[in-house]
Formats: C-alpha cells, structure tokens, sequence
C-alpha cells in the first residue's frame, strides 16, 4: 500500500497536465484563427450584416453663376457685359469706335468659355462676385480683363433691323455707372451707335424712339 500511493497520485498529476495542455492549445488556436466577419469587412471596406457600410464621399457641387458680370479690359479701353443663365453666356465687348464682339459659350462650374466669329473669345474664371480673364476680338490680340456681379442697368443690349435691304444689327455695352458704349453694324460698315437710355432701355433715331432687347445668356447672339 505505501509502495502504491506515490505511483497512483503520480498518475493523476500526468493526467490532469494532460488536460491542462489540451486546453491551452484549443484556447491558443482560436485566437490565432480567421477573424471575424466584422473585422474582416472593415479590412476590405465591405458592408457586413448589420453593419452599417460608410457613406460615400459626397462630389463637390459647383458654384451656380447667374446674373451679369461688367467691366473692362485692363487698359481699361474695351467695356465688356456677360450675362449669364445657368450654363450659358453670351457677351458683348465694344469700344465704342471700330472694335467689337459678340460671344456666347457656356459654364461649367466657375469657368466659362465664349467664342465668337473669326477667332473673338473670352475666357474667365469666376471668384465669388468677380470674374478674371482674357478676351478678343477678331484679329486683335488677347488683353486680360474684369468684371464684377452688376445689377441694372448694366448688361447687354441689341436691336436688329434692316435697312435698304441690308441686316443691321445696333449693339450696346452698359456698365453699372450707366457709361456705354456701342456700334451700328450695316452690311460691311460700322458707324457708333445711338446714345441708349439706360433706364428705359430705349435709343432715339431719325426722331423715332425704339426699345432695344436685353440680352440673356440663353440667347443666340452669334449668328451661324
């Protein structure tokens, strides 16, 4: 009997490390097993049941321009009015003596492009209630130019008509401080145009008074 006891309590002890090992190494094994469904989508940014997925990154949205823009070039010799409905824009540009352009284009965001015949052009960059960049007119050089957010009576005005047979057209640019300019476009001759009442919008020629259109930046203004 006292020869026996070492032996069986020696037994048991064998066993119980046994158990003991077995469990250590279950324990062991599941936490260097697979993650779990939640950790996983979070690595490879899939949604998981019950998991609310992230919202996307909303797109930044583009600034909406409308209105009228007026100013001029930086020698300050060339008035211009740009106005503008959603993504369009036409303009006019005149000095007032021989130079002049009708453009019209679009907006995409805060730029816009315009163009007109034989190489005329206007391109600009909007930054708040001002707008910055170059125009020209057909075959003259490009000068940089500003106008800003402008309420009536400054804008763009025109009145087509035809004399003696030939398509005229009377073009107007009309700063916010009421100053003009504008010409009498007839067949192949240029001539200034009448002085235009700014308020009423109305010009006086050969005694009868006539009221000229305000242009919109949806309206044709180039001719095809």
């Amino acid at each position: 009997m006292t020869t026996r006891t070492p032996l069986v309590t020696l037994g048991v002890v064998a066993a119980l490390l046994v158990l003991l090992i077995g469990a250590n190494t279950a324990l062991v094994g599941g936490r260097s097993g697979p993650p779990s469904p939640i950790a996983a989508s979070a690595v490879a940014g899939t949604p998981t049941a019950g998991v609310p997925a992230s919202a996307p990154a909303a797109a930044p949205s583009s600034p909406s321009v409308q209105g009228v823009f007026a100013g001029r070039t930086s020698d300050g010799a060339i008035p211009v009015a740009i106005a503008v409905n959603g993504g369009k824009a036409a303009a006019y540009l005149c000095d007032g003596r021989s130079v002049e352009a009708w453009l019209q284009g679009t907006v995409t965001g805060t730029t816009m492009t315009l163009s007109g015949h034989g190489g005329a052009g206007l391109t600009g960059h909007v930054d708040g209630s001002a707008l910055f960049g170059s125009l020209n007119a057909a075959g003259q050089p490009a000068i940089p130019f500003s106008a800003a957010v402008s309420t009536p009576p400054a804008g763009v005005f025109q009145y087509r008509k035809e004399v003696n047979g030939l398509a005229t057209r009377v073009g107007w640019v009309v700063l916010p401080d009421g100053s003009e300019a504008g010409l009498v476009d007839s067949g192949a001759a240029r001539s200034p145009a009448p002085w235009l009442d700014p308020g009423t919008g109305t010009f006086t020629e050969n005694g009868v008074t006539t009221t000229a259109a305000t242009v919109t930046g949806t309206d044709t203004v180039v001719d095809p």
